[in-house]
């Protein structure tokens, strides 16, 4: 079954109960009865009876604006000022309606209402018996409890796609979770077969506007920006939210050109709620990093032109630097494929094979000091094969034995110099080491 077809045969009660959905995803429930008049967006210099009615219900639902004065209980306003702001906003923290601005909007509202067994259709154009329902209205379960079999069918179709476009969680209450079980693994079959439905140029829109908004939220609760540049974020970030939900009460009515543009709308709100919020995206996030690793690069190639020219061996560097440059193709085309775990993973390689490759420069006195070792290692060997031998024959080889374990001590001794990086001492003590082997062998 695809997309179209969920569409084409959805009734009016099963759009609300997608809305609330929503609305479950992004504000949870609270316990608590709320019965205001609320028909606008409420800000800062607002007056109005729906101002009066939400101070007394915020006073009596244990965020009181004020101990004493204008605004606390019994002496409650009409006009919304920094109180009823900050009052709200610590309703909206504690009943997980973000942000926590203090604004009154479209959220909000529907979160509030959602108390009083309202479910508020998202939908300005929608008829008023479309936007109730009756029943357990506290949760999602309870609306979904109120619907007919063939609602609830619809519901758990529409989920899915929710489920498959990301807006909404596994976790999500099913339409038929009161039926039987053979109802139930009919309703999974059909998650299992949405799931695999190709996204449209809507679905996609849709899902980019939900992915910057999740974004967003995160920039904002990790903002460390000025209070104004706060304020700006949240307000951009509320009207995000607004129009995804505008967004797709259009795009379950068929509305895809106003789906579309709504969609548009909520990455764009979005986006700028998250550049105020100071976030910075994962693309510019990783193309800053390519560009300092591309410095690294350069830089580390000028290193190794210098080392070659004072004479050192840079080989496997210049190797080591080659795999790094492949590696940071390979972390660019990840980049662009939107493959961001990839693409850092590639670029952390990618600085690790630089200090690997100057790791491996070897320079003139090291490369003396490790052909000195070399050296005394052979003459050593070959001065134990010659004590070997001369013992066989009965020969006494116990000056020899005598003179070749100073040679090993002198050897052991200029290892230790050379992993200290004294390269002149390293070579002195392997050359001795060299002479005393070559005595031990005349000696015999």
């Amino acid at each position: 079954m695809n997309t179209r077809t969920i569409l084409s045969r959805t009734t009016p009660m099963a759009l609300s109960v997608l809305l609330l959905a929503l609305l479950v995803t992004y504000a949870p429930q609270a316990h608590a009865s709320f019965t205001c008049e609320l028909e606008r967006d409420l800000d800062i210099g607002i007056e109005g009876d729906d101002v009066l009615c939400l101070q007394k219900f915020l006073n009596g639902a244990g965020f009181t604006l004020t101990d004493t004065g204008a605004g606390s209980p019994g002496s409650e306003t009409n006009r919304f000022g920094g109180l009823t702001r900050d009052a709200l906003a610590r309703w909206q923290t504690e009943h997980d309606v973000y942000p926590a601005s203090g604004y009154l909007g479209k959220i909000t509202r529907a979160a509030l209402k959602a108390l009083s067994g309202v479910v508020e259709d998202l939908d300005d154009d929608s008829d008023d018996d479309d936007s109730n329902a009756s029943g357990a209205l506290g949760s999602l379960e309870g609306v979904l409890s109120s619907l007919s079999d063939a609602d609830r069918t619809q519901a758990n179709e529409l989920l899915a796609l929710l489920t498959s476009l990301g807006i909404t969680t596994s976790g999500t209450a099913s339409a038929n979770d009161t039926d039987d079980e053979e109802d139930v693994e009919e309703e999974d079959d059909v998650e299992d077969e949405d799931e695999d439905v190709d996204l449209t140029d809507v679905e996609e829109m849709l899902d980019d506007a939900i992915d910057m908004i999740r974004d967003a939220e995160d920039a904002i609760d990790d903002a460390n920006v000025t209070a104004e540049a706060l304020i700006s974020a949240k307000a951009n970030f509320e009207d995000a939210r607004d129009d995804i939900l505008d967004a797709f009460s259009a795009y379950l009515e068929g509305e895809t050109d106003d789906a579309q543009e709504y969609a548009d709308d909520a990455y764009k709100n979005a986006e700028d709620a998250f550049e105020d919020a100071g976030g910075v995206s994962k693309d510019d996030e990783l193309e800053d990093k390519i560009d300092e690793i591309e410095d690294e690069l350069e830089s580390a190639w000028d290193d190794l032109e210098d080392k070659e020219d004072d004479g050192d061996d840079i080989s496997d560097a210049s190797d080591t630097l080659d795999e790094a440059e492949n590696t940071l193709d390979e972390a660019k085309d990840a980049l662009d494929a939107k493959e961001y775990a990839d693409a850092e993973d590639l670029l952390d390689e990618v600085e690790d094979l630089i200090d690997d490759a100057m790791d491996e420069v070897v320079s003139g006195d090291e490369q003396d000091a490790q052909d000195a070792i070399e050296d005394a290692e052979d003459a050593i060997d070959d001065a134990q094969d010659d004590i070997d031998e001369a013992d066989e024959d009965g020969d006494d080889v116990s000056d020899a034995e005598d003179l070749l374990e100073e040679a090993q001590d002198a050897l052991d001794d200029a290892e230790e110099a050379y992993d200290d990086e004294d390269f002149d001492e390293a070579i002195d003590l392997a050359e001795e080491a060299e002479d005393l082997a070559d005595e031990a062998a005349d000696s015999l």
